[in-house]
């Protein structure tokens, strides 16, 4: 600004102005021609819509900064049994007849909401980008239980309305995508290291393990995986995906009442974390079954009565809520 008065000053339209007003040219024309220079150079005032975005941006507490990292989304996976949820040691009546659950494990993956916000699965113990493993505390040893998913919206926040209650889809597959699927357990990270879920290279994992045992110590175990893979060897990954290859699709409309927002993990942050409960309902699992030893279901075959009729079952869309 200096070195534009500095100009003016110098200038030859100056020299002509001192001319012609030499009598009435005094420093209230100065300060005139200053001002117009000024209000020239100043930047133009904010607009309504920049100003009203800053507004936005802090409303409710969150500054734009919490804003962007609003992605966080948690999903909580509960056993239930007949609409009772399931507690550590508890005994199933089924068919009059008292059954303990020896082992409850399930793999998930590509997790979305409303078949548009796609999930990274963060790394844990428990869960890598593509898979993620539940196992309740059903023995009561919550050290080695895990019931919950942690994940990101990829490349966005999470589009939720509280006080607006929207409706939101959350869908995601029962089982291990192919890719992953026929991998050597021995040097795979987790959770796909479980030796306890894995069956050979040819198969690969059991996307659903449920191990039962009745008072009068029948044994009864669903597992269910991939049938009628080929390969050269037992030990040999499959070239191309298994003709049945079992992978179940879920999609739940969401009850309001099993969604909430909640602080998230950084305590120095006020962004929040979307928190989603998800019910399992075995006895859903268990429709028109008997549960005896004879009627168990280790996917050894492509032919089995009670294989069919429980992927008939998982595919009645009744097992989550």
């Amino acid at each position: 600004m200096t070195y534009l008065f500095d100009q003016l000053l110098t200038s030859k339209v100056f020299s002509e102005l001192s001319a012609t007003f030499k009598q009435d040219l005094n420093v209230k024309h100065l300060v005139l021609i200053c001002a117009l220079i000024l209000s020239a150079c100043s930047p133009a005032p904010e607009s309504a819509t920049a100003s009203n975005g800053a507004i936005n941006a802090t409303e409710n507490g969150i500054n734009s900064h919490d804003a962007e990292n609003q992605n966080e989304v948690q999903i909580i996976f509960t056993p239930y049994f007949q609409e009772q949820e399931i507690q550590c040691g508890q005994a199933l009546n089924i068919q009059n007849e008292q059954w303990r659950i020896i082992e409850l494990s399930m793999f998930f993956s590509q997790f979305s909401l409303n078949f548009s916000e796609r999930f990274i699965l963060d790394d844990n113990d428990w869960q890598s980008q593509q898979v993620a493993l539940i196992r309740p505390a059903i023995d009561c040893e919550e050290s080695t239980a895990n019931t919950a998913i942690t994940a990101k919206i990829n490349g966005g926040r999470v589009n939720y309305d509280a006080k607006a209650k929207t409706p939101i889809t959350l869908s995601f597959n029962v089982g291990v995508p192919f890719a992953v699927n026929h991998q050597n357990p021995l040097i795979q990270g987790s959770p796909l290291n479980d030796s306890s879920m894995f069956w050979v290279w040819r198969n690969g994992y059991k996307f659903i393990r449920w191990d039962m045992q009745s008072e009068s110590g029948d044994p009864w175990s669903f597992h269910l995986g991939s049938v009628g893979c080929e390969s050269a060897a037992m030990v040999r990954a499959p070239q191309k995906p298994c003709a049945q290859p079992n992978l179940i699709p879920v999609a739940i409309t969401l009850p309001f009442d099993s969604i909430q927002l909640v602080e998230a993990d950084d305590k120095n942050s006020k962004a929040q974390r979307l928190q989603i409960k998800v019910s399992i309902h075995l006895d859903a699992i268990l429709g028109n079954i008997e549960a005896t030893r004879k009627n168990s279901c280790m996917f050894s075959g492509i032919d089995s009565t009670t294989c069919t009729q429980l992927l008939e079952n998982l595919k009645l869309n009744a097992i989550f809520k």
